[in-house]
């Protein structure tokens, strides 16, 4: 991660559901994407859809 480039501060608890937005241990580092992504998921909810994507296209082959 670069700061300024694409580090970006995730809500652990996003702030819609519910997270406290000035708690310290509501907040992570991510890749800016990622962030994006996550929305407003919580973070177990975001790992688990990663997970489940990953194992439904692991045998996906890969054209380059």
């Amino acid at each position: 991660l670069i700061l300024g480039k694409n580090a970006s501060v995730d809500h652990i608890i996003p702030k819609s559901r519910g997270g406290n937005i000035n708690d310290i241990d509501n907040l992570q580092w991510v890749n800016q994407e990622i962030n994006m992504m996550k929305h407003c998921l919580l973070h177990e909810e975001f790992i688990n859809l990663v997970k489940i994507i990953h194992e439904n296209t692991k045998n996906i082959p890969i054209n380059k």
